[in-house]
């Protein structure tokens, strides 16, 4: 075998390392690479930790750097390998680093729910979002027991669906996931509904020519017409300015489950007659 080919199935070995991790639930980032494959190994059954060491600077030296390469290639395959020894999975200095993805594979991942929290919904909106577990026997059920907002429920494979009819954070969702095994874990989730956001719109004029009466913007919610608006004008915070001036609206939802989105100001300006 030619240098060029063991390096490309070196290249192929950890590759296949990258994704028995990956499929094991392990933690990796593009950020260190493979730097950080032993580490990640040993996260997916216990808290331990590998140092992660430094890859190797380049030098114009092509030699000295393509020696310094090899040398951190058998350090970080030697991490590796006693990070898969130490699960309990038989793998000896004798073990090709092609078979470091099969034994990897082999480690007994511990069954447990990762979702603690539910991205946030918001009220009046259809929602969705998927639970996730890791370790276990692939594949899961779902099942919900309650304690969580009006109309939520789960899909089987996981999927929480409903349309929040309220606000505010549920802190106690519960619910059941099977393994094929018949392994269950029952577990509380959080989910925070949040108001709506919705926009404000103009309709009709927003300049008025002074004649010793009040004035008022005619402004609407976008999303939620029918939406009753608490508007006040100035610093004064008056319902309807009557004197020749410019006023800034300060627009309100008088619903806690409405949040208005302020992307421009509104202003009313009353003229004087010419």
């Amino acid at each position: 075998m030619t240098v060029i080919e063991k390096w490309y199935q070196m290249i192929s070995s950890f590759a296949d390392i990258e994704n028995a991790v990956i499929e094991a639930g392990g933690m990796l980032t593009e950020k260190n690479g493979y730097n950080q494959y032993a580490d990640a190994i040993r996260g997916i059954y216990s808290d331990a930790h590998t140092e992660i060491y430094e890859y190797p600077v380049r030098i114009q030296d092509t030699k000295k750097y393509a020696v310094s390469l090899i040398s951190w290639c058998k350090i970080i395959k030697e991490q590796i390998r006693l990070a898969i020894a130490d699960s309990g999975i038989e793998c000896d200095t004798t073990t090709a680093l092609s078979e470091y993805g099969n034994k990897i594979r082999q480690i007994s991942v511990n069954f447990e729910v990762k979702t603690t929290m539910l991205p946030a919904a918001e009220y009046g909106v259809p929602y969705t979002a998927r639970l996730e577990a890791i370790g276990g026997k692939k594949p899961y059920t779902w099942e919900y027991v309650g304690f969580g907002p009006a109309g939520l429920s789960v899909s089987k494979d996981g999927v929480v669906s409903f349309t929040p009819v309220s606000t505010g954070l549920y802190g106690a969702a519960t619910f059941i996931c099977k393994d094929s095994d018949g392994k269950s874990i029952e577990t509380e989730i959080m989910i925070n509904i949040m108001p709506r956001k919705v926009h404000i719109e103009l309709i009709g004029n927003s300049t008025f020519t002074y004649d010793g009466k009040p004035h008022t913007l005619d402004l609407r919610c976008v999303e939620v017409p029918e939406l009753a608006l608490k508007v006040v004008y100035g610093a004064s915070r008056l319902e309807a300015p009557v004197e020749v001036g410019t006023y800034y609206a300060t627009i309100q939802s008088t619903s806690s489950r409405y949040s208005i989105i302020r992307d421009r100001d509104y202003r009313l300006t009353i003229v004087s007659a010419e």
